[in-house]
């Protein structure tokens, strides 16, 4: 009896649902990296400006910034479809693009040298582990989606059967009167 619900369940595993929802919370996450780049970007502004610097490199947190919320909306639309089961190749690009803004994140702080970057690095490192945790969920369920066809089997008979030789054309003979 109980090894027939673990069977029932792993059958009941849904891959798709699993994986977007590691997308939605990566997508959060990315959504808050944006707002802390911004929130950021105005307090080293802020802080530098009021004793005199300059802040060239500043310009490092709204490149954070951006990069996180766009790939957070590319994250959201992956789990949309991964919802729905369509557009498995468009499903894939929102991980990946989670992924490549956490590990550009942490090539723009390193570049720019940013101070008050401690508050990026927890939300970029949790989106990268989400993402990356979503990624074989989504590659494991892609027979599942309705646009997906696997690749044809090969069979020994690839070519075509030759075709029957061609009929002679039936004229249309009048009846004489």
């Amino acid at each position: 009896m109980i090894n027939q619900n673990i069977e029932t369940e792993s059958r009941i595993w849904d891959f798709t649902a699993n994986s977007s929802m590691l997308l939605f919370v990566a997508a959060a996450l990315g959504v808050t990296l944006g707002v802390v780049g911004f929130i950021s970007y105005t307090t080293y502004v802020s802080y530098y400006s009021y004793y005199g610097y300059s802040t060239p490199e500043a310009v490092g947190f709204w490149m954070i910034a951006g990069l996180a919320v766009a790939a957070a909306a590319a994250g959201i639309l992956s789990g949309v479809f991964a919802l729905i089961k369509k557009r498995f190749t468009v499903t894939l690009i929102g991980p990946i693009l989670l992924v490549i803004s956490g590990v550009a994140t942490f090539a723009i702080e390193t570049s720019y040298k940013l101070s008050f970057s401690d508050g990026i690095t927890i939300p970029a490192v949790m989106m990268i582990s989400l993402a990356v945790i979503a990624l074989p969920l989504l590659l494991k369920s892609k027979t599942a989606f309705v646009d997906y066809s696997p690749a044809p089997a090969e069979s020994e008979e690839s070519e075509m059967p030759p075709e029957s030789p061609a009929e002679p054309e039936e004229t249309e003979q009048t009846a004489a009167p």
